[in-house]
């Protein structure tokens, strides 16, 4: 069964996701990262320069490379072959079609009250759909 996760109260949302991203491939799990165009934009610069010394390789969905690809950024969200070993990072405000395939969805929420209004509406329906959810409570924590 999907496990859902909440990281709520990011202070930088953006720098929290990319080191989320980085602790999981370094623990051999792929990520796929869905939201719109835009968030995924900013990820996608984001990712490139997190550090100054490194960079989280990644690619677009549709990319000729992606089955090797760790971190994969889709604004539509694909069904991975090997399900048990991805991680579904969702940027988008509702909750997509087909979260199931995943055995773990993270949500990351940071203080902005129109984020956290989405998020409680995801929590409701992923609640709704029976899912197991675990509440990270991130507030007075560095990011």
């Amino acid at each position: 069964m999907t496990e859902v996760a909440f990281h709520f109260g990011a202070s930088d949302k953006w720098n929290y996701l990319c080191r989320l991203t980085r602790k999981a491939i370094a623990k051999g799990v792929r990520i796929q990262i869905h939201g719109p165009q835009s968030l995924l934009d900013r990820v996608d610069a984001k990712l490139w320069n997190f550090e100054s010394t490194a960079f989280i390789a990644h690619c677009r969905h549709g990319d000729a490379f992606q089955e090797r690809c760790a971190v994969v950024l889709a604004d539509s969200v694909f069904t991975p072959r090997n399900g048990a070993s991805w991680v579904l990072l969702n940027l988008a405000e509702e909750v997509p079609a087909g979260v199931e395939a995943f055995a773990r969805v993270i949500e990351v929420v940071g203080l902005d009250e129109h984020d956290r209004q989405q998020a409680r509406n995801r929590w409701r329906e992923y609640t709704r759909r029976g899912l197991p959810i675990v509440r990270h409570d991130l507030t007075g924590r560095a990011d």
